[in-house]
């Protein structure tokens, strides 16, 4: 468990290759008066930083004034340790990161643990704790829903219960996944008030094309769709105004008030910040989004 020192920032996405940094309290960092009162401000406010695990490797290769503050190091999704591209960054930073620096490692697919936390105990020569656990907070459940007749319009077939066990009732369909049949799912789900969903689709294009298929669907009532337009105007109203012009902004002010929202990197910084916010809301009823994306 953390220091009781004040609660970081609290970011709505964790995206793969991401730790954040707990920086110590302002009484035991370094001294600090010979600095500008400005920075002297910035950094009493900034006790946590959400950061991709290559810039904090940057950050131990250039001796940064950061790493001196730091208290805590937060990976998040950490069995990318393994991956053949990425795991040498990982791997540097954990040996690197100096001995005053304590870790917490997260992860939900990493299937030897104790070994794992063995090495890292060898290699900076601390304890480590493994904490786990089998039972999942949210049952996962896996259904198929086609709409593909009238019958199945108004159903869904369970295919894996929250025990593992597989379901074969209603297998001997094939969903279509047609414009028709993101229509009739997700009337079926705001019927049944299970919005907001996240489709996740494994590809920009796909994303794009989905929501746009869904031009003649509208999901949030006159209150939202005032609430979302206030919020949009406002978070936009930064820009300039041949800026808040643009297509793709423009594409998105009428989706996004009609519950629909669209997530990937083709998406300006400043539009997938405020889609993130009106989701985390509830204002957003259906995310397409690539898999890469993890809410918390």
């Amino acid at each position: 468990m953390l220091p009781n020192y004040p609660e970081p920032t609290a970011w709505k996405t964790w995206g793969s290759g991401t730790c954040l940094l707990h920086l110590g309290p302002p009484r035991q960092r370094r001294k600090m008066e010979e600095r500008p009162n400005q920075e002297r401000a910035r950094r009493r406010r900034r006790d946590g930083l959400q950061i991709l695990s290559s810039s904090v490797r940057s950050m131990l290769y250039n001796g940064s004034e950061v790493i001196r503050d730091l208290e805590w190091v937060i990976f998040d999704e950490v069995h990318y340790i393994n991956d053949a591209e990425r795991g040498v960054v990982w791997e540097e930073v954990l040996i690197m990161l100096p001995d005053h620096v304590s870790i917490i490692l997260l992860s939900a697919t990493v299937p030897n643990a104790v070994e794992f936390s063995e090495w890292i105990g060898r290699i900076k020569k601390k304890h480590i704790y493994v904490i786990s656990t089998a039972k999942r907070p949210v049952p996962l459940e896996h259904y198929l829903y086609t709409g593909n007749s009238t019958k199945t319009q108004k159903e869904m077939f369970l295919l894996l219960d929250a025990t593992g066990n597989f379901q074969t009732k209603g297998y001997n369909t094939t969903p279509n996944q047609v414009r028709a049949v993101w229509l009739f799912l997700l009337h079926f789900l705001s019927q049944r008030q299970q919005t907001p969903v996240v489709a996740f689709t494994f590809s920009r294009t796909r994303c794009d094309n989905n929501a746009r298929s869904l031009a003649s669907m509208d999901l949030t009532s006159s209150v939202e769709k005032s609430e979302i337009h206030s919020f949009f105007q406002k978070s936009l109203s930064r820009l300039r105004g041949g800026d808040r012009q643009l297509p793709q902004i423009l594409l998105m002010r009428d989706q996004l008030k009609r519950g629909i929202g669209v997530h990937h990197s083709g998406i300006l910084p400043i539009l997938k910040e405020v889609i993130e916010m009106l989701f985390s809301r509830g204002l957003v009823k259906v995310l397409f989004c690539l898999r890469r994306l993890l809410w918390v």
